[in-house]
């Protein structure tokens, strides 16, 4: 009886130059067919014994080829986001959210300033929102309130001032959603201006004169096992049934503090480990009833946290008509 595969692997021998067909394996295929038409009824019967006696085994093993020899896609660089966290080691910290300059409440952040001398901090936390960028608003403005420029000097009277009070401590910026209108105001109507490191938010604020640190880009500042967030980081259509806490523990999952809606409130649950996860979100420094909004659930406060690296523990204090509660 004649063996169907060293029929075919003769042939492909007799047209195999030092290792290499001359032919495509569907010529030689044609070519066993036509000298052997009683073994093999159509070219692609003897086709399949071609790719077994040639070590391509279907169309899995020519994929297979193929991924061994390839290395990746050759394209450039990706553009990347500077999403790293934050990293503060310092013990004592301070958290002042939403003075929202110049609507601050002056009683109201006088009373958590003079709070945070006396709990000496050794790095302070302005948490998003201490400038309002009212005139930055795509929200219909009224020309008669104060300036962007009013706003700034406001803000660099208040540094100077800080910085007579916490001569050496670390103090950091972090960018709310206020203060991100002014990116948003340039992309919108000078884009040409972003790459400029003039036109940049902290040269705007002259944050180094100051020695401050500016936090922007959404980044999350992480002390120990606290997240701090300023709370627009997470999603829109935030909801929160029970209280802003709960809502921010809902989309962390973890230990987390942030400020954003004005509202003091506190969340924690435990998993099946008994490990206990917190969440909270503190008051604002601004007035309480603004011309957009002024009925409104928000309070007064501020907070501060005392971090050991393996443990820490939040203070999330309000302020009720200048004091502390």
């Amino acid at each position: 009886m004649i063996n169907k595969t060293e029929v075919v692997s003769k042939i492909i021998k007799e047209h195999t130059i030092k290792g290499v067909s001359k032919y495509s394996k569907k010529k030689l295929s044609e070519i066993i067919h036509q000298r052997h038409p009683d073994l093999f009824k159509s070219p692609e019967e003897a086709r399949t014994l071609v790719r077994r006696s040639t070590g391509a085994q279907g169309r899995n093993n020519v994929k297979g080829e193929k991924l061994s020899e390839w290395n990746g896609f050759k394209l450039p660089e990706p553009e990347k986001n500077d999403y790293s966290k934050v990293i503060v080691n310092q013990k004592r910290i301070g958290i002042l959210s939403d003075i929202h300059f110049p609507y601050q409440d002056r009683k109201a952040l006088d009373t958590a300033v003079r709070h945070l001398i006396e709990f000496r901090p050794d790095c302070l936390i302005m948490n998003g929102d201490t400038l309002d960028c009212y005139h930055l608003s795509s929200f219909d403005r009224n020309p008669k309130n104060r300036s962007f420029k009013h706003e700034l000097d406001v803000l660099r009277n208040f540094c100077i001032q800080l910085r007579e009070l916490f001569t050496t401590e670390r103090i950091i910026f972090k960018l709310g959603n206020h203060e991100e209108r002014y990116e948003r105001t340039i992309l919108k109507q000078v884009p040409q201006l972003i790459e400029l490191e003039l036109f940049s938010f902290k040269e705007v604020i002259k944050a180094k004169e100051f020695n401050i640190e500016v936090v922007g880009n959404k980044r999350i500042i992480k002390a120990g096992h606290l997240n701090i967030a300023h709370g627009h980081e997470f999603s829109k259509g935030f909801v929160a049934p029970v209280n802003p806490a709960r809502g921010y523990y809902m989309k962390a999952k973890s230990n987390v503090i942030a400020g954003h809606n004005h509202r003091t409130s506190e969340h924690m649950e435990k998993d099946i480990n008994e490990k206990s996860i917190g969440a909270w979100s503190t008051g604002c420094l601004c007035e309480l009833n603004p011309g957009y909004m002024p009925i409104n659930s928000w309070n007064h406060g501020f907070a501060t946290v005392e971090n050991n690296g393996a443990d820490f523990k939040v203070n999330n204090i309000k302020i009720i008509k200048g004091k502390i509660l």
